[in-house]
């Protein structure tokens, strides 16, 4: 893959086993951008820890609302056309704790939340905040113009019992590996937008995921 933007959020956990390969592809419905032609692939391909972040509210217990969050890797998340368009995930400003208060050591990271049966179907997103799909993906493009930003929706919706249901817990990541199609998708937002998130540049249909093993070494070091 190539340089990442600078600035993505925190690395995966070394230490946790084989990471998973997720790669996202799409055929572009429409564009605005003259590098990239309707036909086009797009295609969303990133690294992500095979645990997911076990969330536990103070007096409450652990939150089992469905969703699995995976902390995916920074440096290996790329969106890319068959045209050569790029993209890198870019870390969103991140507010600093108040006094007294330690870090939070996810801050800025950007997550791929699996959910089982959420609440009636299955489904996939990226988002920096793991349980709202909305809020996306900020990307980095290099442009002539440094005042433009970037920004991705990636959200898939699969058919019910279509990924392994995790009792409360979401996905298992590891369970999922495999390969899943347009066959079972319901529906599907396949986004980048420019400058504001209601200007999409590029709009594709979804067509496959696929969740491979992988290993540690796949991390670049060098940043």
């Amino acid at each position: 893959m190539t340089t990442p933007a600078v600035g993505a959020g925190p690395s995966c956990t070394a230490g946790l086993g084989a990471l998973l390969s997720v790669v996202i592809s799409g055929t572009v419905r429409e564009s605005l951008l003259p590098s990239v032609a309707v036909g086009d692939t797009l295609s969303i391909s990133f690294l992500a820890e095979p645990k997911a972040l076990v969330r536990e509210v103070p007096g409450q217990g652990i939150v089992t609302d469905g969703i699995a969050p995976y902390k995916v890797c920074p440096e290996e998340f790329e969106v890319s056309t068959s045209s050569g368009f790029s993209a890198h995930y870019t870390v969103p400003p991140v507010v600093p704790p108040l006094p007294g208060v330690e870090p939070d050591p996810n801050a800025g990271a950007l997550w791929f939340s699996m959910l089982s049966a959420r609440s009636v179907h299955d489904g996939v997103y990226l988002s920096t905040d793991l349980a709202n799909a909305a809020m996306g993906v900020p990307l980095g493009v290099h442009t002539s113009d440094p005042k433009t930003i970037f920004g991705g929706a990636f959200d898939v919706t699969f058919a019910r019992h279509s990924l392994p249901n995790g009792s409360g817990h979401g996905v298992p990541i590891t369970g999922a590996i495999g390969e899943f199609d347009a066959g079972v998708s319901v529906a599907a937002s396949l986004k980048v937008w420019k400058d504001w998130a209601a200007h999409v540049v590029i709009n594709a249909d979804f067509d496959k995921m696929t969740i491979s093993k992988t290993t540690p070494i796949a991390i670049r070091e060098d940043l």
